[in-house]
């Protein structure tokens, strides 16, 4: 089945406004996270942890390079994941 865009017509209902903004804030969070792994990528090009810890302020070398490895790993979900894909996509 080809993925098609799944209209929200109709008067307004609270659940709709509910999944409009749930919508919109996945595509903030999405695009937040994005923007987030590139400047970690920046802050800690060649594993420079205390870049790192420097520019988000962590508190040690390994928490910043923990930090980088979440912040990537969150942010490759966001940007491959079938299900948050379609949903922008379709209802975006």
């Amino acid at each position: 089945m080809p993925s098609a865009i799944i209209p929200l017509v109709g008067t307004e209902t609270r659940l709709a406004g509910e999944l409009r903004q749930f919508i919109s804030q996945l595509n903030q969070v999405r695009d937040k996270a994005a923007n987030l792994k590139a400047i970690a990528d920046m802050a800690s090009s060649g594993a420079d942890w205390p870049g790192m810890r420097a520019s988000f302020g962590f508190s040690s070398d390994a928490a910043a390079e923990a930090a980088y490895n979440l912040i990537g790993g969150v942010n490759s979900t966001l940007s491959t994941d079938t299900n948050i894909a379609q949903m922008l996509s379709r209802l975006g």
